[in-house]
């Protein structure tokens, strides 16, 4: 593989299951793709959390909605 920069900046995550901390939760699929500048150290941060702060948000989220429409 060719790189235009010596470190690889991007980084991509993805998660199929439970869309919040309850198995019994709605159930899905997350995809991210995310695109670095100037070094990894953002893109590896929001690869590494931002699946737990939107699954952590959905419980708060869940108790309002019924997801079995």
């Amino acid at each position: 593989m060719i790189l235009a920069n010596p470190v690889l900046e991007d980084q991509c995550h993805l998660e199929s299951g439970s869309l919040n901390m309850d198995e019994n939760g709605p159930q899905g699929t997350f995809v991210g793709v995310y695109d670095g500048h100037a070094g990894p150290e953002t893109t590896l941060f929001i690869k590494d959390n931002l699946f737990e702060i939107l699954q952590s948000k959905l419980v708060v989220i869940s108790s309002y909605i019924n997801f079995n429409l």
